[in-house]
């Protein structure tokens, strides 16, 4: 898809496709039962609808390892969501989806061409609430964002008493965050891949606010370059539960805070991210 569209096309959209290492990662790490429903927002071609497809018929089997793939295909279908502003990848991602299984209809699949911010929650055709929001959010500066303030009117009027208080300067990844958790149940997943510029900004002091308010931040992973097949430079992902109800959950809770120095296998690295007690470092790892 990268190839057949125009770069200034996929610069104006902040399209980016995303290793599927990292992919596996993410959906690894956010999709824990069979049952899980989930929504990509900006789904491109659809790499995470795809490995959601993959993991919840794994998780089903597990729990049943005599249901077959046939039986299974619709049902799958009607867990996994992907929205995306530009038409051509959505249909991309229904193609991707549907491909699964050619030797049965796929007689529904959930993709949405329609710009996310204009989505509300509990809209017609989506489920009351998600399990799992992931993404890789598109990389639009603020400067070159059309619609800003539309956009902060909508992302950041979290409910009907809250209004986020995020920096101007936020590039439209922000926002995925912001206007993503409303669609996300209590003890759901979030896992994004972003900027790691709010790490460090003013903007972030708002976003990093937002995250402690609203949830445990399960990890912070970041990486060296050379660790993925394509450079993705200055970029981390972020884990997160949401954590509304309890605010001693949230006080409580460990971040875990992550770098990757060389390619590892993803079972080890889900390991050490979800079960290290205390710091450590070696060749792979910090």
């Amino acid at each position: 898809y990268e190839d057949l569209i125009p770069a200034d096309e996929r610069h104006r959209l902040g399209q980016y496709y995303t290793p599927p290492p990292i992919v596996d990662l993410i959906v690894e790490l956010c999709i824990k039962s069979p049952n899980d429903k989930v929504l990509d927002p900006s789904c491109g071609s659809g790499s995470f609808l795809v490995k959601a497809y993959h993991k919840l018929r794994d998780l089903k089997k597990k729990e049943n390892p005599f249901a077959k793939d046939d039986d299974l295909h619709q049902e799958l279908l009607e867990q996994v969501y992907g929205i995306d502003i530009n038409p051509f990848p959505a249909q991309l991602s229904s193609i991707n989806l549907a491909i699964r299984n050619l030797k049965v209809r796929s007689r529904h699949i959930n993709l949405f061409p329609m710009d996310f911010f204009k989505v509300k929650p509990r809209m017609a055709l989506l489920p009351e609430e998600f399990d799992v929001v992931v993404t890789n959010p598109p990389y639009t500066d603020w400067r070159e964002m059309e619609y800003r303030e539309s956009i902060r009117d909508v992302a950041l009027k979290y409910n009907d008493e809250v209004v986020l208080d995020v920096g101007k300067q936020a590039g439209i990844y922000a926002y995925f965050f912001t206007h993503g958790a409303k669609f996300l149940r209590e003890s759901g997943k979030m896992g994004l891949i972003v900027s790691d510029a709010w790490l460090d900004m003013g903007y972030g002091v708002g976003l990093k606010k937002f995250f402690l308010d609203f949830f445990k931040v399960k990890a912070i992973i970041g990486h060296d370059t050379g660790v993925f097949d394509r450079p993705l430079v200055n970029t981390v992902i972020v884990i997160l539960e949401k954590a509304e109800a309890d605010s001693s959950m949230r006080e409580k809770n460990i971040v875990t805070f992550c770098r990757m120095k060389k390619p590892l296998e993803i079972k080890k690295l889900i390991d050490a991210i979800e079960n290290s007690k205390e710091s450590f470092e070696d060749d792979f790892l910090k």
